[in-house]
Parts: C-alpha cells; sequence; structure tokens
C-alpha cells in the first residue's frame, strides 16, 4: 500500500512538472507528447525498484533518486525553481541518544551509577550537541502507571 501511495505521489509530481512545462513552453502540443502512460510507469517502476533502496533520506538511494527526478525534470523541459538547480538544501536534524550515557545519583552513602539501556533510558527533544543535568533534585513517580481497577496510581500523594 506505501509503494503505491508513493508512486502515486511520484506519478502527481512529475504530471505537475510536466504540467509546469506547458504553462513555460510556447509550444504546447511538444510538452504535451511528453506525457504519456509508458513514461509514468517507468518512471513509477524506477523509483519503486529495490535499487533506489527505499529512497531513505541520506542513504545512497536517496542520491539516486534526487539525480533520477532532476534527469526526468530537464528532460521534459521543466524550468529548476532554485536558480539553475533541480536542487534545494533542507536542513535536517537527527535527535539521538548516546548509548554510552550514564545517570548517577549521588548525596547518599554511596553514589548510584546506571547505564542507558539497562537501567534508564532518556530523550530530549530539544536540538542541543549536548544535554547534561547537573546538581538537580530528583522525584521518583512510580512506573507512570494509573490503573484505578486494581487501586494503583503512581501520580497519586496519599
Amino acid at each position: 500500500m506505501k509503494r503505491f501511495l508513493f508512486a502515486g505521489f511520484i506519478a502527481l509530481t512529475v504530471a505537475g512538472s510536466w504540467l509546469t512545462a506547458i504553462q513555460k513552453k510556447p509550444n504546447i502540443k511538444a510538452a504535451l507528447a511528453a506525457i504519456n502512460r509508458a513514461d509514468l510507469d517507468a518512471a513509477i517502476r524506477t523509483l519503486s525498484s529495490d535499487a533506489f533502496e527505499g529512497r531513505y533520506p541520506a542513504s545512497p538511494g536517496e542520491t539516486r533518486t534526487i539525480e533520477f527526478l532532476s534527469r526526468e525534470f530537464a528532460r521534459v523541459g521543466t524550468t529548476p525553481g532554485n536558480g539553475p538547480s533541480y536542487y534545494q538544501d533542507v536542513p535536517m536534524l537527527k535527535i539521538a541518544n548516546d548509548r554510552q550515557g550514564i545517570l548517577t545519583f549521588a548525596g547518599g552513602k554511596s553514589p548510584q551509577v546506571f547505564s542507558y539501556g539497562n537501567d534508564f533510558i532518556g530523550f530530549t527533544p530539544q536540538f542541543k550537541e549536548k544535554i547534561a543535568i547537573l546538581d538537580s533534585e530528583t522525584v521518583f513517580v512510580g512506573f507512570g502507571i494509573v490503573a484505578p481497577e486494581y487501586g494503583w496510581n503512581d501520580y497519586r500523594f496519599s
């Protein structure tokens, strides 16, 4: 189903670019002749093939995809939308946990050290190179379970 939806999206994108070419070209008959089912079928087959590795961002499959689309846009005579280029840089950020991270609780008889994955999991939606929480208070709220049918609410204060 995902392949079908993606293929439909690509077909509409290519058809849209061809329609843009029609509007900009004085020879409408030539532009219309560039649109045909065989070319659309071929483009869909190509883009959905294993050679494009799912078109995953920052992968060789993505590179092949954008090169293919650029060639197709040029072939049908569309005008690049970014100066002389069909490409547009889109900054992307990836938030990833440092799987070597540790969490240390100090202040008792001896520090308690916890390892990421085995003892805790941490996450933040902040776009920062490094995030550290130092000298802060900690409140244990159980496991976050609220199950009234069992009389269990980790957030209830007694």
